[in-house]
């Protein structure tokens, strides 16, 4: 099969309940939250005027009809919702209500339509709203009136729209610019602003959270940046409702933010986040602004989008791994096959996908897992060698395809020592002179520098300040490099039969604990296929796992523990370095994975279009923002024109298999960047 470009693909976390993270709302409102009890202060002794009557009517009515209208020096707290009730389901915000109810009590028409365009994340903002932070309401000269209409924007704007009073006029604020309120955080001590409602904007439980529920959770949607990129800049916006000092200084802390696994930046992709259920739903919407709905790797495919829906509390924290798989839809366009016309082309897409529907693929690790520059597996043998200065090499070496700013850092890097004398100051020169011409995403480099500027020339302590998490990839990878192999060589050997000695998980013992330290992980109990299992064909290719090799894990009683030994060999490691790197900060036990991989719900639809750059799947930004697929094959070039043909096939993977090893499977054509910079679009666009 001749080129097909992958360059529009959706990637989708399946949770372990089974449900996909798709983004079907952008409305701040939590679907299983608990209706709140909004207390309407009464009249003493004066009657109200009208405007402040009215505050309290539609205050009330925002309420449940059976509650009765509570003092506000009322102490008791509201009953209790019966046990076995279900909570009452958020509602979308009616913004034509809103706007008729504020007009009635401001008596401005003009007023409450510049609050709802402020407000309404689907409003398009005038040119003067662009800027616009809060709105001004005509004044209310009465104390009593201004107290109930902040009452009805706690009632009716709670999560979008907070208010503060300033020379006896009530000014409501869009929430995104609650911090900038002259008296927020003066009067609650936890960072709440001092007016109306906004979510559970304090730092304190919302009353709204149902009983157990200690976490909100949401669907992440995002184009064009990665998982760690977009929760940066969430915690960044967000903070993390606590903080100190330290040395003096004021700080803010983290907030903290659990998902299941880290998604690509070249890809369209959604996954199940995880936040304090106290933490303001405010500020995770801020992302949402009306009339962008990303480029979808189109024309626009190079913005960079954020948006966050579908929130829900939830009594599970998410964490790394804790994920049933992932629901992939990808775009093959311009695929074109040699000597083939149209018609024999699109029988050929049908046979290859009904294949890959039956067969599966080989489960190897894709080339993500060998880092950008095929080289993480080789820091690991490193490492494992004990050799840090050349893992510390390996990691500094040059590049290819960097920027000149970098590339000139590297090769000044490796030429630190040339006519050096004193060794330890030239590394400390160097590492202090290069370190700042590292972005900010280059963060082993960075961390490596810093600690040789401080003690130069100790690379075990330089490789020790890399993160844990990074530091782990490079013996994974290493692993992963050996799994490929021999899964491979087993193909090669055994082809799909299985054989005795080859082991399957032993799913009567489940997973056995490596250790007693708490930090160890539980890998999955195997057994080995006996003569009398080949026999009877107890077992299918499907079944067979091989280690990716770890001090906790054992080896197939056939050839394939040959093979592994060979590799090992060859790379210049044994099984003692595995075991000898044991210590608090790494976990080499191993695990086991499946030879192959078999998706599940596969689907495929063959599409003709004429633009290079249009749409072929509808995004769930486009859904949301009701934009309808257009292939443009009326519209698009003349009757000449000879259409372009696309496949777009859907399925679903298991956890920790690979997307890009699927397609090449599918394809019969390499998925690595190198190979996809030199396929078209069309005749006249190069791919990107």
């Amino acid at each position: 099969m001749l080129p097909l470009f992958v360059r529009t693909g959706t990637d989708a976390t399946v949770g372990l309940d089974g449900s996909v993270a798709r983004l079907d709302s952008l409305d701040p409102v939590v679907k299983n939250a608990l209706a709140p009890a909004i207390a309407v202060v009464d009249a003493v002794e004066t009657k109200p005027p009208p405007a402040a009557a009215a505050v309290a009517a539609a205050a009330a009515a925002s309420t449940s009809t059976d509650a009765p209208a509570v003092s506000r020096k009322r102490k008791d707290p509201p009953d209790a919702a019966p046990a076995n009730s279900e909570p009452p389901v958020a509602q979308a915000t009616d913004w034509t209500a809103i706007q008729s109810e504020l007009q009635l009590l401001t008596g401005n028409v003009a007023t409450a339509q510049q609050v709802v365009q402020l407000l309404d994340p689907s409003a398009v903002p005038g040119d003067e709203e662009q800027h616009c932070k809060y709105v001004a309401l005509p004044k209310l000269a009465d104390k009593q009136a201004r107290r109930k209409l902040h009452e009805w924007i706690r009632a009716r704007l709670k999560g979008v729209g907070v208010a503060d009073t300033a020379e006896g006029a009530v000014r409501i604020w869009a929430v995104a610019y609650e911090k900038e309120m002259p008296n927020y955080g003066k009067f609650d001590g936890r960072g709440a602003g001092s007016g109306g409602g906004g979510g559970s904007s304090g730092g304190g439980r919302s009353s709204q959270v149902p009983a157990g529920m200690k976490f909100l959770k949401f669907v992440l949607y995002k184009e064009n940046m990665d998982t760690g990129s977009a929760i940066g800049q969430i915690q960044k916006r967000s903070g993390g409702g606590g903080g100190g000092s330290r040395n003096g200084q004021r700080f803010q802390s983290k907030l903290r933010m659990g998902f299941c696994g880290m998604k690509d930046k070249r890809g369209i992709t959604s996954q199940f986040v995880t936040v304090p259920a106290s933490t303001p739903i405010h500020t995770l919407c801020s992302w949402n602004r009306p009339g962008e709905t990303g480029g979808g790797h189109t024309a626009r495919g190079g913005v960079g989008v954020v948006r966050t829906g579908n929130f829900e509390y939830s009594d599970t924290e998410l964490r790394l791994g804790r994920l049933q798989g992932n629901r992939f839809d990808v775009a093959l366009r311009n695929v074109r096959l040699a000597g083939q016309d149209k018609a024999t082309t699109q029988a050929s897409l049908q046979k290859a996908a009904t294949a890959f529907r039956k067969a599966g693929f080989i489960n190897y690790f894709g080339v993500q897992r060998f880092g950008k520059y095929h080289d993480t597996h080789l820091t690991g043998v490193a490492v494992l060698q004990g050799d840090y200065e050349k893992a510390i090499d390996i990691i500094m070496s040059p590049k290819p395809e960097e920027r000149e700013q970098i590339a000139i850092a590297r090769k000044a890097w490796a030429e630190r020592f040339e006519g050096a004398t004193d060794r330890a100051a030239a590394e400390k020169s160097c590492a202090n002179k290069v370190s700042r011409d590292f972005g900010r995403f280059m963060a082993s480099e960075s961390a490596v520098l810093q600690s040789l500027a401080r003690t130069p020339l100790d690379y075990k302590r330089a490789f020790s300040c890399i993160s844990k998490t990074m530091r782990m990839m490079f013996i994974h990878a290493v692993q992963s490099y050996l799994w490929n192999h021999v899964a491979s060589l087993r193909i090669d050997t055994f082809g799909q039969k299985v054989v005795e000695g080859d082991l399957v998980l032993d799913k009567e013992n489940g997973k056995i604990e490596n250790s007693a330290d708490e930090r160890s992980s539980s890998i999955p109990a195997v057994k080995l296929v006996s003569a009398d299992d080949v026999v009877v064909d107890r077992y299918s290719v499907e079944d067979i796992v091989l280690p990716l090799i770890g001090s906790g894990t054992r080896d197939p009683d056939n050839e394939c523990s040959k093979l592994f030994d060979e590799l090992l060999e060859k790379q210049g490691i044994t099984r003692k370095m595995l075991k000898r790197l044991e210590d608090r900060d790494f976990n080499c036990t191993g695990d086991y994975r499946k030879v192959l991989c078999r998706p599940s719900d596969v689907d495929f639809e063959i599409l003709e279009y004429k633009n290079a750059l249009t749409p072929l799947m509808q995004t769930d930004l486009m859904k949301v923002s009701g934009i309808e697929l257009d292939l443009g094959m009326e519209k698009e070039g003349g009757e000449d024109t000879e259409p372009l043909l696309a496949m777009v096939v859907g399925f679903t993977l298991p956890s920790s298999s690979y997307a890009t090893i699927a397609l090449r499977e599918l394809m019969k054509q390499p998925t690595n960047s190198e190979y996809q910079r030199e396929l078209k679009l069309d005749d006249s666009v190069k791919a990107v």
